[in-house]
């Protein structure tokens, strides 16, 4: 028997994304733009609730250890056949 319930449900984990760069340069070029901007755009098959936690771990060989990068799907809409 359950005497009680808890008052907040643990969130699930986040989802991990791996993207992989070709040279040191193109990973800085995308983190500088993304910066700039306040954001980051991915585009999939498949969309993703508003409010999905995300962690984008971004990686070259020029690295010792990829750079992670967290954040929270803020809108997620279809566009020409896949989601954005």
């Amino acid at each position: 028997m359950i005497d009680r319930l808890p008052s907040v449900l643990p969130s699930p984990r986040p989802i991990r994304l791996l993207a992989a760069y070709r040279s040191a340069e193109s990973l800085l070029r995308e983190l500088s733009r993304a910066l700039n901007q306040g954001q980051t755009l991915l585009r999939g098959d498949t969309g993703l609730p508003a409010g999905t936690r995300l962690v984008l771990v971004m990686t070259t060989g020029a690295l010792t250890a990829p750079i992670e990068v967290q954040g929270v799907v803020t809108d997620c809409r279809p566009r020409g056949g896949r989601w954005r």
